[in-house]
């Protein structure tokens, strides 16, 4: 049973997922998945074990994963952890990046691909679910955005969140009606049963692209600008502004 270790931070725990769904998709293997915070501060919560009894949930129901664990010095054939150091980083799509890196260059990455399975609940069905981080500045511009998306949606737009200051601190509250979401298996199914997703740069916009449900990511930086320039050869039913 081969083995994965990949790190803490979100955004690229969700994206590393592609390399063991692929894998799987591929030939019926299962995996080892360990996570460590060795490499980043940043986490899901204020501790590697929260981190963990978050993402236990989902991964347990995935297909590709026979065990996950807290990493403890095991055996490992794939260090997920090391991504930065590849030159491509910011040249290719999150898709293409982990694919053609620890697999080959000759792949084909599947179009429209989701690699994170969940049962879908109907409350969200038709739902515009907008998450934002507010650390993050903003102008009338991308506000404009974000007002034209919540008119189309006449009455069915709303802002998920499992810190509710996300929302209270933003120009959404008062404006379309919050919605907390405890925990990350929570936010996950939302996103994955929603009609759209709409936000910023973060890792809420990761599980939407793990979850293939269709979106819309405001990215101001240049660099997170080009990696979903990229990331829109492999979906239609991605799209941007920034």
């Amino acid at each position: 049973m081969r083995s994965l270790l990949i790190g803490p931070k979100m955004g690229d725990f969700i994206h590393a997922l592609i390399l063991p769904k692929y894998l799987n998709d591929q030939n019926g293997e299962r995996f080892n998945i360990y996570i460590t915070e060795r490499v980043d501060i940043e986490r899901f919560g204020t501790s590697l074990t929260m981190s963990y009894n978050e993402l236990f949930p989902i991964l347990s129901k995935q297909k590709y994963v026979n065990d996950f664990q807290i990493w403890n010095g095991e055996s490992i054939d794939y260090d997920l952890t090391t991504f930065r150091k590849f030159d491509n980083l910011f040249d290719t799509s999150w898709n293409e990046f982990y694919l053609w890196n620890y697999i080959g260059s000759h792949i084909e990455v599947p179009f429209n691909y989701s690699w994170i399975d969940v049962e879908k609940n109907d409350m969200y069905k038709n739902t515009l679910l907008i998450n934002r981080n507010y650390g993050q500045p903003v102008n009338d511009y991308i506000e404009s955005h974000y007002l034209n998306y919540i008119k189309a949606y006449k009455g069915k737009a709303f802002f998920v969140c499992s810190n509710t200051e996300q929302y209270t601190s933003s120009s959404f509250n008062g404006l379309i009606p919050m919605i907390y979401l405890p925990s990350l298996n929570d936010m996950v199914t939302a996103i994955s049963s929603c009609d759209h997703f709409l936000g910023n740069f973060t890792g809420t916009s990761a599980i939407a692209t793990a979850l293939n449900t269709p979106r819309t990511v405001e990215v101001t930086a240049r660099i997170d600008r080009s990696k979903y320039i990229f990331e829109m050869r492999n979906y239609n039913n991605l799209s941007c502004f920034g």
